[in-house]
């Protein structure tokens, strides 16, 4: 009996730290389009409705299998493979498998993709890139100044090494050229350029604030 109870205890935590795990991801409503292969080799259309690293929702034409593992190509993310954990008439939910490593780029593709909408940013990979090297000089939103190094940098934008990690979205000078984190890599950040204004001591601007 007590064997039991320690296994009806121990299922109780994993369903638990499967639910902490799905909340802990924040649903973005960011459409987009792609396509569905399904397990049976048959394939169509599909609009994403919302979409966090752990998961989505998606509309297709085609119901997949309940339980069943699909392939969706979609556009600006690419190759997900999903596992599907509810339907409905014309949508289903799904959670992503990934790896750790591949959960984590996601996260910043989709969190790059909301500030894009939110601040109209442009993507610095759009614009022919030049190999660059030396150091410039990084001043960030709260004031924090340090030394990067350049790694490319185009007409809209830069790419550089450097050891700080900030968010994508925040607002970052370059040698006094303004911008926003556009994306993060392993060593450091791309900024895209943009036009916001500084405040009085040269710091960019946070999102949402006037500088005096």
């Amino acid at each position: 009996m007590e064997r039991v109870h320690r296994l009806e205890r121990r299922k109780i935590r994993i369903a638990t730290r499967a639910l902490s795990e799905r909340r802990r991801w924040r649903r973005m409503a960011l459409p987009m389009e792609g396509r569905m292969l399904l397990e049976n080799g048959r394939e169509c259309g599909v609009d994403v409705i919302d979409v966090s690293p752990g998961g989505l929702f998606v509309r297709s034409d085609l119901r997949p299998r309940m339980g069943g593992r699909i392939v969706l190509i979609l556009d600006r993310l690419g190759r997900i493979e999903v596992d599907v954990v509810r339907k409905e008439l014309t949508r289903f939910a799904g959670v992503i498998k990934a790896t750790d490593r591949k959960r984590d780029r996601l996260a910043d593709a989709l969190t790059w993709f909301d500030a894009q909408r939110k601040y109209g940013l442009q993507d610095d990979r759009r614009a022919p890139r030049e190999r660059r090297s030396g150091r410039v000089r990084a001043t960030f939103a709260d004031g924090l100044v340090t030394q990067a190094r350049l790694i490319d940098v185009s007409d809209v934008g830069a790419n550089v090494e450097s050891l700080e990690r900030p968010k994508i979205g925040e607002g970052v000078c370059l040698d006094g050229r303004p911008g926003r984190v556009a994306r993060r890599h392993e060593s450091g950040f791309a900024v895209a350029y943009d036009t916001c204004a500084l405040t009085d001591d040269g710091r960019p601007a946070r999102a949402g604030v006037t500088p005096a």
